[in-house]
């Protein structure tokens, strides 16, 4: 199972209370959880201690995911690979 949860800068407490709320989501069938965008990264901990979520790792480590608003992603230059390369 596989799932992302994300809200727009400002909006922690709705996403905190939003996962809190939600009968959607297996929080006790869960055994593995990784992935969270550095700035939900407080909401996440409280949520999956109030959730009771227990992990199997012997370790937890820092496993963020890191973005960049819209319009700097824009600005990138993306280098031009030979498709040939990739056959």
């Amino acid at each position: 199972m596989y799932g992302v949860a994300f809200a727009t800068y400002g909006n922690d407490e709705a996403l905190k209370n939003c996962l809190l709320s939600t009968q959607l989501i297996p929080w006790l069938e869960f055994s593995h959880f990784t992935g969270v965008i550095d700035r939900h990264a407080m909401v996440m901990k409280q949520v999956l201690q109030e959730k009771c979520f227990k992990t199997t790792d012997n370790e937890i480590s820092q496993s963020y995911l890191l973005h960049i608003p819209i319009a700097k992603a824009l600005e990138q230059k993306i280098p031009k690979f030979d498709s040939k390369a990739f056959k």
